[in-house]
Order: C-alpha cells, then sequence, then structure tokens
C-alpha cells in the first residue's frame, strides 16, 4: 500500500491504461520512429533502410520491423523477381501515426536551428 491508500496493483493498473503508455510501446524506443520516418519518405527496402540508418544493426532493424509489423502498423512484401526483396509500407494504422512523425521531425529541425543559431 502507498501512504494515500492506493494499492500498488491500482498505480501499475493506471499505467498500463494510460494512452501515453500504451503509444510508447508501439512506437517508443530509439528506432522505431526513425525506421517510420524512413519508411514514409520512400526508403521502403530492407537493404537500404539499413543503409539508411547506419547506426542500427541488421538484427535490431529486423526485430523492430517485425514488432512494427505484429502491431499492425506496416506490412512486408516479399517478391522473389530479380531475386529476393523484402520492402515496406505504411498500413492504413500506421498512416495515422505520420503526422505525430511529421511533428517529431518539424521540433527536430526547431532544435537544429536553434542550436546552430546559439
Amino acid at each position: 500500500m502507498v501512504d494515500n491508500g492506493i494499492s500498488k496493483e491500482d498505480i501499475i493498473n493506471h499505467i498500463e491504461m494510460c494512452p501515453v503508455n500504451l503509444a510508447m510501446n508501439k512506437l517508443g524506443g530509439k528506432w522505431k520512429p526513425i525506421i517510420l520516418h524512413r519508411i514514409q519518405v520512400g526508403i521502403v527496402d530492407f537493404t537500404i533502410l539499413l543503409k539508411a540508418i547506419p547506426t542500427i544493426s541488421k538484427q535490431v532493424l529486423q526485430n523492430q520491423l517485425k514488432e512494427l509489423e505484429i502491431d499492425g502498423i506496416i506490412e512486408r512484401d516479399i517478391s522473389t523477381e530479380n531475386g529476393l526483396s523484402v520492402t515496406f509500407q505504411l498500413t492504413k494504422k500506421g498512416e495515422t501515426i505520420i503526422p505525430i512523425i511529421d511533428m517529431l521531425s518539424e521540433w527536430g529541425a526547431n532544435q537544429m536551428v536553434e542550436t546552430n543559431l546559439n
């Protein structure tokens, strides 16, 4: 029990039901917003995605893409024409995240300008 009479279980349940917590579970971390941004701007091929995010490992990219796919945010297309090719695209659900990614991009651009001016 916490001093105010709220149990630890109540606090945990409240946190788990928090919309921000849910969003961060689906989109949080270092890589998912970056991956979604790259897919949004047309970098959809796995190999090119890996090159477009030079500090990510192949395994981490695979894991993050798999999680985004499981959550219904992206879908994978495997083509065997001209060799094996794996590409990704946003689902309808994933497209609803783009305004958030755009806002993050705008905020980041503003921070870059402010940093360069100071």
